[in-house]
C-alpha cells in the first residue's frame, strides 16, 4: 500500500476517534485512527507529538494509534517524552481479517469503516473476546493494554 499525507494540524483535533474510559469515567486510553495511510515509526511518532505538545493526550492514559495495516502503543507516563518512540508496533491485518473476509479484508478502507472495526475490536476485549494466544492480544497483553480493555468502557467519541 502507498503512504499518503498525514494532516498533523490539530486546531480542528477536539476529541479522539475513540475514548476508552474506566468505570469512573477517567479517560484511560486514547485510540487515534488513520486510514489510508501506512504510518512508519517515525510518523506515528511525530502524530503522537504534535498531539502532546498541544496537551490533547493525557498523562495518564494509553495511546493507541492505528492505520489498516498496523497499530502503535504507548504506555502511560507521568512526564511522556513529545518525541517517544511507542513502547509497542503490531500488524492490524490480522484484526481486519477477524472482521473482514476475503477480497474486503485486502481492499483499502474508508476511516468511517475503520473506525468501526476497531470500536468492535476493542469492544470484543472488553468483552473478554479474542484469543490472547494470537496477535496482537499477546503483545497487548504484555502490555497491560488487554487487562485495561476488560475493565473499561469503549465509547466511540465520533458518535
Amino acid at each position: 500500500m502507498v503512504a499518503h499525507n498525514i494532516d498533523f494540524q490539530t486546531s480542528a483535533y477536539a476529541q479522539p476517534d475513540i475514548a476508552v474510559r474506566a468505570a469512573n469515567g477517567e479517560l484511560v486510553a486514547v485510540v487515534e485512527i488513520k486510514a489510508g495511510a501506512a504510518l512508519s515509526l517515525d510518523i506515528a511518532r511525530q502524530l503522537r507529538s504534535n498531539l502532546a505538545s498541544h496537551d490533547l493526550l493525557p498523562h495518564s492514559a494509553y495511546f493507541l494509534l492505528t492505520t489498516q495495516d498496523g497499530g502503535f502503543l504507548w504506555l502511560p507516563h507521568p512526564q511522556p517524552w513529545l518525541d517517544a518512540l511507542p513502547n509497542l508496533e503490531f500488524s492490524m491485518k490480522p484484526v481486519i481479517a477477524r472482521y473482514l473476509h476475503g477480497a474486503d479484508a485486502e481492499r483499502w478502507l474508508w476511516e468511517g469503516e475503520l473506525v468501526l472495526i476497531v470500536a468492535d475490536w476493542l469492544s470484543d476485549l472488553n468483552l473478554g473476546l479474542g484469543d490472547p494466544q494470537l496477535e496482537p492480544e499477546r503483545s497487548l497483553a504484555a502490555s497491560g493494554f488487554l487487562d485495561l480493555m476488560r475493565s473499561a468502557d469503549v465509547v466511540d467519541a465520533t458518535a
